[in-house]
């Protein structure tokens, strides 16, 4: 219970300092805020509910910041950077049905990103150096 009200308690402060004083959150910011949906059932994932792009666009929203609702259509709007110059914050991409563009997650820090494997699995951390994720990098 105390872990809930620590997590909700992190989000209002995180939502107070980027929204109400209009300012750009920074990435270590919207990657708090991502961690808010890790959970052992307690988060607010608990329903499985988001996809990849529905789980960007969520957190970004959460900082009045509009993306669109495809990893595609994400992917679109950023300049693609070396994997050493990610920064916390920034979205990662990945091609996993072999074609174009089908996975999106939000990078963390040293190799680390969040994100949602799929609509009806939980929010989890995975390594981009994992033989999976690194084949499937784009950008």
């Amino acid at each position: 219970m105390v872990f809930i009200i620590v997590l909700l308690l992190n989000a209002y402060a995180l939502y107070s300092r980027s929204t109400i004083n209009n300012e750009m959150p920074s990435g270590q910011e919207i990657v708090d805020y991502a961690m808010c949906y890790v959970s052992d059932g307690e988060g607010l994932n608990n329903k499985k509910l988001l996809d990849c792009s529905g789980f960007t666009r969520s957190v970004y929203a959460h900082f009045n910041i509009n993306i669109p609702s495809s990893s595609r259509d994400q992917m679109n709007l950023i300049n693609c950077t070396d994997i050493e110059l990610l920064g916390p914050g920034d979205l990662l991409f990945f091609m996993t049905n072999g074609k174009t563009i089908s996975h999106v997650g939000i990078y963390i820090c040293e190799n680390k990103f969040i994100h949602s494997p799929g609509k009806y699995d939980k929010v989890r951390i995975d390594s981009i150096t994992d033989k999976y994720w690194q084949k499937r990098y784009i950008c």
